[in-house]
Formats: structure tokens, sequence, C-alpha cells
């Protein structure tokens, strides 16, 4: 009886021992660095188990450094590192021996590119025209147009007259229509005309007519 009570109790003792040696901490710590070897905060760190897939994950604090528990761990993780503007990094880490603990570190490189040096050249700033002068216009309202500078057949050819003005181009008519001015890139028949206040599609005024004649872009 003695005998036997002892053996029991031996094999009572090794079942409840056995699974507490079994149970095995995998404790995986590292240190991120960027290419100027300086630490990277906020790097996403994920460590899977190779054989169960188990994944956790974790960030880098300011000195770079994170660390992953693994409990019951299996001794073999692959390693996830990823940051925005940095491109991402993976390995696989296996513990060797009877260490407590996995180093992991490593270095990520940027994936930001540098351009190369860009020379700016621009006009000066002009002279801004005086406002209290008399008879200046700022605004680049009304202008008045005249028959000086034009060719003799082009005297009193509105369209003509109106591309004496900056910015304003002839288009000359073709096949008999009349000739018409662009602005900005506008086709003539955006154009309007009016005369005494009214609309009109008068073209061309005589060369001796008496008239003040301007523009309105």
């Amino acid at each position: 009886m003695r005998i036997i009570s002892s053996i029991a109790t031996a094999l009572v003792c090794v079942v409840l021992t056995s699974p507490m040696q079994a149970q095995v901490t995998d404790v995986i710590r590292g240190r991120v660095t960027g290419p100027d070897s300086l630490p990277l905060q906020g790097v996403n760190v994920r460590a899977t188990s190779y054989q169960g897939a188990v994944a956790k994950t974790t960030t880098t604090d300011k000195s770079g450094r994170f660390t992953i528990v693994f409990i019951n761990g299996e001794g073999d993780y692959w390693l996830d590192f990823i940051k925005l503007g940095f491109a991402p990094r993976r390995f696989e880490i296996k513990k060797i021996g009877d260490e407590e603990v996995m180093i992991a570190d490593t270095r990520m490189s940027s994936t930001i590119a540098t351009l190369d040096a860009v020379n700016v050249e621009a006009q000066r700033s002009r002279a801004l025209p005086n406002r209290n002068a008399a008879g200046v216009d700022v605004g680049g309202g009304e202008r008045s147009l005249t028959n000086s500078g034009l060719a003799p057949d082009q005297a009193g050819n509105l369209a003509a007259m109106a591309a004496m003005v900056a910015g304003i181009q002839l288009v000359p008519g073709l096949d008999g229509a009349s000739d018409v001015y662009s602005m900005l890139g506008l086709s003539g028949d955006q154009n309007n005309t009016t005369f005494n206040g009214l609309g009109s599609a008068v073209s061309a005024l005589p060369p001796d007519i008496l008239a003040t004649t301007s523009i309105a872009p």
C-alpha cells in the first residue's frame, strides 16, 4: 500500500508540473533607426508567428524602441516594419538556444525623392500707377480708339482700331466678312458693338465722321 501511494503521488506531480515547464515566453525587442542613424518614432511593428500565424502589433517610442511578448511562443517569427515615407522592411527572426530575449534591430530607408536645385527667375515688380493722377486708367476699363497708326485703307475699321490696344488681336474676315477682334482668346462673335447705347452691327465708320469711339474690355 505504501509503495502504490508513493507511485501515485509521483505521477500526480509529473502531470501537474509538465504544462508549467512547457510554457515558454518569447520576448522580441528592437530599435528602429532611419537612414541618418537617428531613432524613428511611430513605426508600426507587426510580429507574426511562423507556424500559428498569431500576429501582434506595436509602435516604436521616441527612442525608436519596441517590445512584443508572446506567451507559449514558437521561437520563429516574421517581423514587418511600416512607416509613411520609408520603405517597408520584413525579415524573419528565430530563437537560438535558450535565449530569453530576441533582438530585432533594423534600419529603414527613406522613399522621399530628393529633387535637384531649381533656379527661379522672374521680372521685378512693376511700378504701380498713381491713382491720384488725372486721366490715368488704372482699372483697364474703357479706352478711346483712334485712326492714328492705321493705314489709310483701314481708317474707320472698328476691329483694326481695337487691335491697336494691347492684348487685342485683329482677326481678318474671310470671304467678304467683316474683320473682328479677339481678346483673351475669345472668338470675335462674342464681341458686342453699341451705337449711341443701342446694339448695332456696325463694323466700320466713315473716316471723316465726328464721333467718339471707345472699347470697354
